[in-house]
């Protein structure tokens, strides 16, 4: 997909919670950190605002997992976009 917002390489992947107006979208992911003082690992669950490229504007749901890449700052909270859907 060809988005006029040039993205860095640094993929990640998360599902769609909300939508936040026509072009924000609130996604959660989720990755495991160790504690060593407790010698096991945690889940951590982080929440952020990301971008929708006009061509994906009509094909995103709520719970869609989908790959978003970092890139420039676009408001004060998004400095994220979307790549791709991903197909499952």
């Amino acid at each position: 997909m060809n988005s006029l917002i040039n993205h860095r390489k640094n993929f990640k992947s998360g599902e769609i919670i909300s939508f936040i107006g026509k072009k924000t979208a609130k996604v959660i992911y989720k990755f495991y950190k160790y504690f060593p003082k407790f010698k096991r690992y945690n889940i951590i669950n982080k929440k952020i605002l990301v971008h929708i490229p006009e061509e994906l504007e009509t094909k995103l749901v709520i719970g869609d997992i989908i790959k978003y890449a970092s890139c420039r700052k676009l408001s004060t909270l998004k400095s994220n976009i979307i790549v791709r859907k991903n197909e499952e």
